[in-house]
Parts: structure tokens; C-alpha cells; sequence
């Protein structure tokens, strides 16, 4: 007798669609080294540029905003008093040395055709030594101070040396170190000699100029 015949339920079709099978009926695979369908998420490669050794020069306040941030506070320190003859004489002769001071620098720096800007030293293409650049390594900043005291006698006020002051600090501490490192690294040794020779200011004190990269001593100018 034969044997009845049991219908099977037929399985249902499959698309034949490639997505459909990547996305359903994707192989499985252990995560571990060599496995072809392991993702493997790259680091993001980064954005920011790295900053140049040293200080940056155009991170600080221009010495001219400086200058006049010193000025304007200098009418913050009281009335004018009533001008004298004396007053009168020392303010005019120490601006008008200043002035001069300033002026003869910024021709000099004319003269060898190198750059004035003081955030842009590193591109200095000549050292200059001559003028009043034989007195101070900073003429135009002797300058700038020289205005202020001579404002400060025209006021007559004492409290207007204050701000005179904190130009001087300023330069010294933030402004004057970052030129002369600049200097350093782009005239080596004639620089360091130079710094020998002449002081900072107009007076040899605790202020100094680094020596070229790689010198260990720093000479006291």
C-alpha cells in the first residue's frame, strides 16, 4: 500500500537583493585580529597647527597701545598744576629729546632697510648698531618712556610718574625679552656681542639679553 505523501510548507522566497542580504543576512564573524567585517575606527586627524617655539610675537599688545593706555591713565592722576618756567623748560627739552630719540631710530632702521615692526623681529634682515642704537639696544622705547616722564613734569603731578612706570615694566618684562630672543636666534653672536657692548635701557642693570641657542650663559647688559 502507498505510503501517503505529507505536503511540506514551502519556504517562503528571498528577494535577491544585495542590501537586503548585507543587511539581514550578514555572515558572522569573531571580533578579533584579522577579521574582514571588524570596523576599525581610525583617530581623527587633528586640526590644530602646531605652535612655533618661542614666544609668540603677536600674542602681546602693540608698545604704541601701550604707550597711550600709560598716557590716558596720566590724566587720571589729578589736576594739572599751574605750569612754571622750570616745568616748562624740563618738560619741552625731555620731549623734545625723546622725539628725537625716536625719530633718529626709526631712520636708522630706514637707512639698513630692516623692519620697524616690533612683532615682526624674527624677519629683521639687518642688526642695527649705529646712532642711538650705540646707547640703548632700544631707542624707541627710551623714547616712549622719555615722553611720558616729560608729560608727567608738565603736569606737575608725581602720581603721573606711575604710569610712566608701568610702561617701563611692561617693556622690560613682556616686550623687550621677546624681541631679544628673536635677535638671538637670528644674529647668533653678533648679537650676543652687541649686547655686550650696550645696555638695554640707557643704565646696566638687572636686565640681560639671552645668548644664541645652545649658549648656556646669558651676559647681564
Amino acid at each position: 500500500m502507498p505510503r501517503p505523501h505529507h505536503h511540506r510548507r514551502g519556504r517562503r522566497a528571498r528577494p535577491h537583493d544585495s542590501s537586503w542580504y548585507a543587511g539581514v543576512c550578514r555572515p558572522r564573524s569573531r571580533a578579533g585580529v584579522g577579521s574582514p567585517h571588524r570596523a576599525v575606527a581610525e583617530p581623527p586627524a587633528s586640526t590644530s597647527r602646531a605652535m612655533p617655539s618661542g614666544d609668540v610675537m603677536g600674542a602681546r599688545v602693540p608698545p604704541v597701545v601701550v604707550l597711550a593706555a600709560a598716557g590716558a591713565a596720566q590724566r587720571l592722576t589729578g589736576r594739572r598744576r599751574k605750569r612754571t618756567a622750570r616745568s616748562v623748560l624740563a618738560s619741552t627739552v625731555t620731549a623734545g629729546l625723546s622725539g628725537a630719540l625716536i625719530l633718529e631710530s626709526v631712520v636708522q632702521f630706514a637707512r639698513h632697510r630692516t623692519t620697524v615692526d616690533p612683532h615682526g623681529v624674527e624677519s629683521a634682515s639687518t642688526l642695527v648698531t649705529t646712532g642711538p642704537h650705540a646707547l640703548t639696544r632700544n631707542p624707541m622705547y627710551v623714547g616712549m618712556l622719555g615722553l611720558l616722564v616729560a608729560r608727567a613734569v608738565a603736569r606737575r603731578r608725581r602720581g603721573a610718574l606711575l604710569p610712566a612706570a608701568g610702561f617701563w615694566w611692561a617693556m622690560d618684562r613682556f616686550q623687550i625679552p621677546a624681541e631679544e630672543r628673536a635677535l638671538a636666534e637670528r644674529f647668533g653672536q653678533e648679537y650676543a656681542d652687541y649686547c655686550e657692548r650696550v645696555p638695554r635701557w640707557l643704565w646696566r642693570g638687572e636686565a640681560y639679553s639671552r645668548k644664541p641657542a645652545g649658549s648656556r650663559e646669558e651676559p647681564r647688559c
